[in-house]
């Protein structure tokens, strides 16, 4: 699990004009909050944000919140909610939860699928990734950054359930029913191929040709038959 120290202030203001002005100045309004502490609104620098992001672990990565320049320690919190614009993708605002370290977590971790299966490598199969996301029960000091698993193994209808998985410390969450990732038959195409169409679209004039002139002799045959 990774940890890092995490410098925040306190902020008195509020309101879009305050947060906008934030911003300007290069931070990012933020909450505090917990079960063991009354909420608190505070600003984070948005290239400290970005540097958390970029090393890894995101909201699972556990925090030492230093207020003030107070010194990290007492405030261990996890990034709970981070809001972003919906189109240019900059951080709007961030929730961080104060955790007890000696109390169980609800979080979810990332699922990894390393490897590619037998059953898309050497028949032909496709891979589905169903569950990406994996809800567990876990200690602060015990918070995965990931599920790694192996799906080499995987034939054609070869799967992998929640029950086959285990977290090393942790409880899982999740309904051991649920399906992580399976590797399905190849898909056989219905769709006529343009070979095949063109063959059946030069056939048809034949076909057609044939019959009109089986129906031209008949004509012929009825004609001399007239006649006599």
């Amino acid at each position: 699990m990774k940890e890092a120290v995490l410098a925040v202030k306190s902020r008195d203001g509020g309101g879009k004009n305050f947060s906008r002005a934030l911003r300007r100045e290069g931070r990012v309004p933020a909450a505090l909050y917990g079960p063991e502490r009354e909420p608190k609104s505070v600003s984070v620098a948005l290239k400290d944000l970005e540097r958390l992001m970029r090393e890894g672990g995101g909201s699972n990565m556990l925090l030492s919140l230093d207020i003030d320049g107070a010194g990290g320690g007492s405030d261990k919190s996890l990034i709970r909610q981070m809001q972003r614009d919906p189109v240019r993708g900059n951080i709007l605002h961030v929730d961080f939860h104060q955790i007890s370290m000696s109390r169980p977590i609800n979080l979810t971790i990332p699922i990894n699928l390393n490897g590619i299966p037998e059953g898309v490598k050497n028949e032909g199969g496709v891979m589905q990734h169903i569950i990406r996301e994996l809800e567990i029960s876990c200690l602060p000091t015990n918070i995965p950054e990931s599920l790694e698993l192996d799906v080499t193994g995987l034939e054609i209808q070869g799967s992998i359930h929640v029950s086959d998985v285990k977290v090393e410390n942790a409880t899982i969450l999740a309904d051991p029913q649920r399906t992580i990732v399976i590797v399905s038959p190849p898909t056989v195409s219905t769709e006529k191929t343009a070979e095949e169409e063109e063959a059946e679209a030069s056939a048809e004039p034949a076909l057609v040709g044939a019959d009109a002139s089986a129906e031209d002799g008949d004509e012929k045959k009825d004609d001399s038959g007239d006649s006599n």
